[in-house]
């Protein structure tokens, strides 16, 4: 089993798990445990087919991981693109 520790603002276990694209079966499926900084943990799926940023802007770190298409395993994110940079909301 895997353990990522989560420190707000940074996207490395968003992007470690993204980088993980290959689908698994719920009932085979390897699972990875995140903890964040205050120590609370969650098991997950160790290669999850759709992730939530916490960060909106963050897609600029999953565009490096998947140029065609950075949106295609996001199911959502927070408003923070749209206000803080509107142009780059716009172009992706």
């Amino acid at each position: 089993m895997q353990r990522i520790t989560l420190i707000p603002g940074l996207c490395l276990a968003t992007a470690a798990i993204a980088m993980n694209f290959a689908s698994a079966t719920s009932a085979t499926a390897e699972t990875i445990t995140i903890t964040d900084i205050a120590g609370r943990t969650v098991e997950v799926e160790k290669n999850p087919d759709r992730i939530v940023l916490g960060e909106g802007r963050m897609i600029y770190s999953l565009a490096l991981l998947d140029r065609a298409d950075p949106f295609a395993r996001v199911a959502g994110w927070k408003d923070d693109l749209i206000n803080y940079d509107p142009d780059a909301w716009r172009k992706y």
